[in-house]
């Protein structure tokens, strides 16, 4: 079943619903949250019962001009997610295929890292294993825009939230707590699981998620690990 949690500052609110994948007709089945009579004053009116579509769900976040995140069990569904806390987003880009892996041995390194492999091999980066690399495609809607245009990453280790160490900041410009990375490169971004997460204890950790938020859109990737694997 999927929810719809809206945000806004500290008011959020989240409203459960029966709906299930691209299924467009469902109903809200409850509303979970305190103290979010401002979204309620700015027009999001939902109550048990209400028959909704997709459209009305990111419609409402528009509305309000708030942050609208849509989860079907715990996966984050990119396109019924939006952020309108500052109006209409501008459209800016996409970002296409977004994956998350581990390279930790020699086989992992030349299957998961990139291009990169071409003029480093595994001998010259073994002893900064392991790595977590994210590889994808951002396509700017302008072309002129393609290697200026930036978008925000967030890395959690399970349900922490990460701070970016390291090399990080040679990948672009580091929010003041080091907990978002301002980039903009095209198509990989890669990360020393100790020198540049703090992971001092990679084995420790079950679930590695990356998010990107790029033109108002948020996007979510994760890679399951065990201490056999990184």
């Amino acid at each position: 079943m999927k929810k719809y949690v809206y945000s806004k500052g500290a008011e959020a609110v989240t409203v459960e619903t029966d709906g299930l994948a691209t299924i467009n007709n469902f109903m809200v089945t409850g509303l979970i949250g305190k103290n979010y009579h401002g979204l309620v004053q700015a027009g999001l009116n939902f109550k048990m019962g209400d028959e909704v579509t997709i459209p009305m769900m990111l419609n409402a976040a528009k509305t309000c001009e708030c942050k609208v995140e849509c989860y079907e069990g715990n996966e984050l569904i990119i396109d019924e997610s939006a952020d309108f806390t500052s109006g209409v987003p501008a459209e800016v880009g996409t970002i296409f295929g977004l994956q998350l892996g581990v390279a930790f041995n020699e086989a992992t390194y030349y299957a998961v890292v990139p291009s990169y492999t071409d003029q480093y091999d595994y001998a010259a980066s073994k002893a900064s294993l392991p790595w977590l690399v994210a590889k994808f495609k951002k396509i700017a809607a302008d072309a002129d825009e393609q290697e200026t245009s930036e978008y925000q990453v967030q890395v959690f280790a399970d349900e922490r939230q990460l701070e970016f160490r390291g090399n990080s900041a040679d990948l672009g410009t580091l929010s003041e707590d080091k907990k978002t990375l301002t980039a903009k490169a095209s198509n990989s971004l890669m990360f020393e699981i100790v020198k540049d997460l703090g992971i001092l204890r990679p084995e420790m950790v079950t679930w590695f998620t990356i998010r990107f938020i790029y033109g108002g859109r948020t996007y979510e990737a994760k890679t399951y690990v065990t201490p056999g694997t990184i």
